[in-house]
């Protein structure tokens, strides 16, 4: 893995390049898509509209996630982490032919190393008139609503349990199709199916996934209950085998309720559960949330979590999160979230979280 200096170096080695380019063309320069098929709205899984011209000139935007915790775990003693930079995103993007489209998504974390979050080509159709695209390369995996999002696009600052204990670091490097299922109502309905090998490293008390390809789908549809309600509905399941040669399946269920109120409120409810089998051994958990969004500006929300441990089902951790967020902008806001429960021990654990997101540049991840 390439050192932060390495990337800056080479950022400060092509920032003039690109300036001059930008100055020097008449090439399109709005800013791309960020995602195929799957991710172009808040929803995070319509497909995206067709692009009208190749763009050689490329979007930079960096969006910085800084996080603090105030806690205490059990009979432990406090834990304090100050509020600190906690990952920072450089994100670059551009539609390279017309209808084919680029992403990267590089990383420095708090410990200044550096990575690959996302790094993908999509195609918004791959098979003439038919509404099917598709995407390859290094994607956080569309299993079910939650995890395809990147961290700091979630309501809440910290990962739902059930996600942190049966999925870890669910990102994978593969391909993918994407495609709409034509309906006689006004049901909207996609399926989506990829094979994906898994990369990079699990977070601590996390779940591996090995070195091991895995077959992924989900479908999901949509509907309008009325002139101010949207209901949404999806199914994953990712089939595979662990590095020791078991049978690993992990199936989901999600729905989400959205409901817009006069003066831009919104009230949402979501819920997602999931299943783990590795080798036999089953392991289940879910999250509910709720949020309300009085204006553009604020948003207060609740999360309640209960998720077993992959491969030791006899242990679970429950908990309840409530959180508030201030938008300075679409893409930057303040965040405190309260969090008490029992952790996968047994042990009552409490913490105050805090996070400040900033972003500039012409590219937002979709947000929750």
């Amino acid at each position: 893995m390439k050192s932060p200096s390495f990337w800056l170096a080479l950022l400060l080695l092509l920032a003039p390049i690109i300036a001059w380019s930008q100055d020097n063309t008449s090439t399109d320069t709005s800013a791309p898509s960020d995602t195929v098929a799957t991710e172009t709205t808040p929803t995070d899984d319509t497909l995206a509209a067709p692009s009208a011209t190749a763009n050689l000139n490329p979007a930079i935007s960096v969006i910085g996630n800084i996080k603090g915790t105030l806690g205490k775990q059990g009979g432990d003693a406090e834990t304090h982490q100050s509020l600190q930079l906690d990952e920072l995103e450089l994100v670059i993007g551009s539609n390279i032919y017309p209808g084919v489209s680029a992403l990267v998504v590089l990383t420095v974390g708090a410990d200044e190393s550096a990575g690959i979050e996302e790094a993908y080509l999509s195609a918004e159709q791959l098979v003439p008139n038919a509404p099917i695209g598709g995407r390859v390369g290094i994607v956080r995996l569309p299993f079910g609503k939650a995890n395809p999002l990147h961290p700091h696009s979630l309501p809440y600052v910290d990962t739902a349990s059930v996600l942190h204990n049966l999925l870890g670091e669910f990102r994978g490097n593969g391909f993918e199709a994407v495609g709409l299922i034509p309906t006689r109502s006004n049901v909207f309905l996609q399926a989506q199916l990829g094979r994906w090998k898994s990369v990079g490293e699990a977070p601590e008390d996390a779940p591996e996934f090995g070195d091991k390809a895995m077959t992924l789908g989900r479908l999901w549809a949509s509907t309008s209950l009325g002139e101010n309600h949207e209901v949404e509905l999806g199914a994953s399941g990712a089939f595979g085998d662990s590095d020791a040669d078991e049978k690993l399946n992990i199936v989901g269920l999600d729905g989400t309720w959205r409901y817009y109120l006069p003066g831009a409120r919104r009230l949402l409810v979501q819920g997602e559960a999931i299943q783990r089998t590795d080798a036999g051994v089953k392991s289940r958990g879910y999250y509910l949330l709720g949020t309300y969004r009085p204006s553009t500006t604020y948003e207060l929300g609740a999360r309640y979590d209960w998720s077993q441990v992959a491969y030791e089902n006899s242990h679970h951790e429950s908990y309840v999160s409530l959180f508030a967020t201030r938008f300075l902008s679409e893409a930057t806001y303040l965040r405190l979230q309260v969090k008490h429960g029992k952790d996968r021990d047994g042990e009552r654990s409490s913490a105050l979280l805090a996070q400040i997101v900033f972003s500039f540049g012409p590219h937002t991840h979709a947000l929750q």
